[in-house]
């Protein structure tokens, strides 16, 4: 899966936008607490854009080993990670409903979807920047 990351340093948020086919070792190893550093708030904050993936061949399986390596590196650390999926379609939506459900499971990792724009909007004021800044924001800086 093709995929732009683009750390946002002022707002404390690395922001993924993700194209074409996803497999499990496209989410593995990003590597964050080396590109943001923590809050308070959200601990590691990561806003993940899937409108333009385009089909997947993971399964129950690679969801719960992704979920597991996640919580495996941030609970030691006595960290947090909150991951907000913009998931507008049914096959992201139900593949990160599976991620969200295991994460009500852990204090480390926190999965929130959003299917439509404006509910993942109404939370991103407190990033500093809706969808639409994140997108251009990162296109500028590609």
């Amino acid at each position: 899966m093709p995929r732009i990351l683009y750390n946002l340093p002022e707002h404390n948020v690395l922001f993924a936008r993700c194209f074409g086919q996803v497999s499990p070792d496209d989410v593995i190893d990003w590597h964050l607490d080396s590109q943001i550093t923590q809050t308070a708030k959200f601990g590691f904050l990561t806003v993940i854009d899937l409108s333009e993936v385009t089909g997947t061949d993971m399964t129950f399986d690679d969801l719960n080993s992704i979920h597991a390596r996640l919580v495996r590196h941030y609970g030691p650390r006595r960290q947090k990670l909150t991951i907000f999926l913009y998931a507008p379609d049914d096959l992201t939506f139900g593949m990160t409903r599976i991620l969200q459900s295991m994460s009500t499971m852990t204090d480390h990792v926190n999965v929130q979807v959003f299917r439509d724009c404006e509910a993942l909007n109404s939370i991103l004021p407190e990033v500093g920047k809706s969808l639409c800044e994140l997108r251009t924001s990162l296109h500028e800086n590609c």
